[in-house]
């Protein structure tokens, strides 16, 4: 395959094209407005009919290059996927305009994603694949009242994107994460309980679930102020989930923690933290030891105080 750079980087790996392309019937046209390099559309391809738009001339020469290599086949059109009338199946990954900002606010992204929707009033489904960074309600305000779906993709242990979905095909409001890796869902559901000491076990949530809303699914408390660190006394096996053992948890004073690495026979740990303001490998050159055993060093706030749990993988 043949690449530019910006095209690269806003590029869907293959698995997520593969799951992009599930959500369209198989035989079914789908109108890809942003075709790009070519990775979502060759997903397309492979169930059905594809209209790719690309503004680039050069940019579409690699779609078609790339479209051939993998054995696909699409009818290529350089131009404004805007322009196109209104389908019935539509695919946009609108870029931003700003491409080395970081935007939380949808109307910084072209072709935007509201003219999108108006374009195609019928469509039995329209999915855009946005930012996760966007902020929450951004997306009600985008269905302006009516039903969607809203999926906040895992992938590879990272949130790759929002998949925002809204047509005829879409009949109630469903807002949660997907795990591409298992194929497991969660719907949001809040916490309902935090605790500011670890108990037996701690658990570091996957970021699609903590973006979805969605650490309320696993019946576990909320670890202090972490937004991300679950915990509790029974051991869970999720794949959304990373498991630990707490072998002690106390006030986050260096000195403090330093002593009690040394009595559990830790040597130079790992160090995660969420919420605060820290530096991980200022604080494992601290605590830095010549020998010991894997340990874990796991800091977050809870209220006006810093704590440690001191954690082994499982």
């Amino acid at each position: 395959m043949l690449f530019d750079r910006e095209a690269l980087e806003m590029a869907s790996s293959e698995a997520v094209a593969a799951y992009h392309a599930s959500l369209f019937p198989v035989g079914e046209a789908v109108v890809d407005l942003t075709a790009g390099i070519g990775a979502d559309t060759i997903g397309f391809a492979r169930r059905g009919p594809v209209i790719a738009y690309e503004l680039a001339p050069d940019r579409a020469e690699l779609l078609r290059h790339n479209l051939a290599v993998n054995g696909a086949d699409s009818d290529v059109r350089v131009g404004d996927g805007l322009e196109h009338p209104p389908a019935a199946y539509v695919f946009a990954d609108p870029a931003r305009r700003d491409p080395a900002r970081r935007s939380r606010q949808i109307d910084a992204y072209q072709p935007a994603p509201a003219e999108i929707l108006a374009a195609h009033p019928s469509a039995r489904r329209i999915a855009l694949k946005l930012s996760p960074l966007l902020v929450d309600d951004a997306f009600p305000k985008l269905a302006e009242g009516r039903p969607y779906q809203l999926e906040f993709l895992s992938y590879r242990g990272e949130c790759p994107e929002a998949l925002f979905m809204i047509g005829s095909e879409i009949e109630e409001i469903w807002r949660g994460a997907v795990h591409l890796d298992s194929g497991d869902r969660l719907a949001a559901a809040d916490l309902y309980d935090h605790a500011d000491e670890a108990g037996a076990y701690l658990y570091e949530a996957d970021p699609a679930a903590i973006r979805a809303h969605a650490l309320g699914s696993f019946g576990l408390a909320g670890l202090g102020d972490s937004n991300g660190y679950l915990t509790g006394d029974e051991l869970i096996d999720s794949p959304w989930l990373r498991r630990y053992r707490v072998l002690a948890d106390g006030p986050g004073d260096d000195r403090k923690t330093e002593h009690r690495l040394r009595e559990l026979g830790i040597g130079t740990p790992e160090v995660k933290l969420r919420g605060l303001h820290a530096d991980p490998i200022k604080l494992r050159k601290r605590w830095k030891q010549t020998s010991g055993r894997p340990g874990i060093v796991v800091l977050y706030p809870a209220g006006p105080r810093i704590r440690h749990a001191i954690v082994e993988a499982i």
